[in-house]
């Protein structure tokens, strides 16, 4: 299994929107990752925020299942390098 995920525009008219979406992925990727430990997780982020919770069974692949980043920009570039496993051009 992969996670797979992208956010951006060529567009004016919604490049507020992909700016947000950005901004999700990055409070997103860490949260996962520490989630997928099987240890309770509390987070104060900004989207999810959560008390104790705690994802069981833990996925059989130790971190989780790979996180690829998709984007052909080099804001995306170097968001795939700090976040994620891959990147999708």
């Amino acid at each position: 299994m992969e996670l797979v995920s992208g956010s951006g525009s060529n567009e004016t008219a919604i490049d507020y929107q992909a700016a947000i979406e950005r901004t999700r992925m990055n409070d997103t990727v860490p949260l996962l990752r520490r989630l997928w430990t099987a240890t309770e997780v509390t987070h104060d982020g900004r989207y999810y925020p959560m008390q104790d919770v705690k994802i069981h069974p833990a996925p059989v692949r130790a971190g989780g299942p790979p996180i690829v980043v998709a984007g052909r920009k080099e804001p995306a570039m170097r968001r795939a390098a700090i976040l994620g496993d891959g990147r999708f051009a």
